[in-house]
């Protein structure tokens, strides 16, 4: 009897040295486990001056001519037409602005190579019947943008996720609009015009930074508003109207899609 108590002191003896030896070890493998992990990533500082390239594609889908001093009688005053879609590739300087966990200010300048322009064919004032002598018919129009833009724009970015930028961006853009109209019945007509434009651009876009230094974007980029210009020239001749003439050309909105890489300088 007394050496069952004894056994059972000596059991209950050892379990609580086992449990004050977990107790005491047990702190000391979770720091240890603690001391193990990774760090988190610190978020990402979109804060600084940055420059890159990019490129994609401009879209010029609507342009409409107006006839101003009934050149043709048979043929339709106004009418429109698209000036198409082209490559475009250029490059990018901007400074940022980190204001707060989530939110950024900024200012972009860039310019690129765009050209987009009418065949000619798709942009024809319907001809009159043909009479003797032959009066004026087939008028073509010779309409295009280009062969580049720049913008200025402000940036507001909302950020996500620590790293995911998503923003808008509005400024203005410089754009040369240009037209040439000719007269398949009169040969030595060519009324020309053109006119610099400051129209307004407006966009937006995701950037995503792939490094430290690099970050990837996908940006729209429209240009809206444009003035109106006139297209005008002299016609003298027998069997055409004589005098000076003018079309007014209304240009439509541009549209770009940019694929494009940024280089952190700061």
């Amino acid at each position: 009897m007394k050496l069952s108590k004894c056994k059972t002191f000596a059991a209950a003896a050892l379990a609580a040295l086992a449990v004050g030896a977990a107790t005491r070890i047990m702190p000391a493998n979770a720091a240890d486990v603690g001391a193990m992990a990774p760090a988190p990533a610190p978020p990402y500082n979109w804060s600084g001056c940055y420059g890159g390239g990019f490129f994609g594609y401009g879209a010029a889908n609507w342009w409409q001519t107006t006839d101003l001093n009934n050149y043709n009688p048979a043929g339709v005053s106004s009418w429109n037409y698209s000036l198409g879609n082209q490559a475009i590739g250029g490059g990018m300087l901007s400074c940022n602005w980190q204001a707060s966990p989530w939110f950024l200010l900024g200012i972009e300048g860039e310019g690129s190579y765009l050209r987009v322009a009418s065949d000619g064919t798709t942009a024809t004032q319907p001809p009159t019947a043909v009479t003797s002598p032959p009066t004026p018919g087939t008028v073509t129009d010779f309409s295009r943008v280009g062969v580049g833009y720049a913008a200025i724009t402000a940036r507001l970015g909302v950020i996500f996720l620590e790293k995911i930028l998503v923003y808008g961006k509005i400024g203005v853009g410089f754009v040369r609009t240009s037209s040439q109209i000719e007269d398949g019945l009169n040969p030595g007509f060519l009324a020309v015009g053109n006119k610099s434009q400051t129209p307004l651009a407006a966009g937006f876009g995701v950037e995503y930074p792939i490094s430290e230094h690099w970050t990837g974007r996908v940006e729209g980029l429209i240009f809206g508003d444009f003035s109106s210009y006139n297209t005008c020239g002299v016609s003298s001749g027998p069997g055409v109207p004589n005098g000076t003439f003018c079309w007014r050309e209304d240009p439509g909105t541009i549209y770009t899609l940019k694929i494009g890489a940024s280089y952190k300088f700061w």
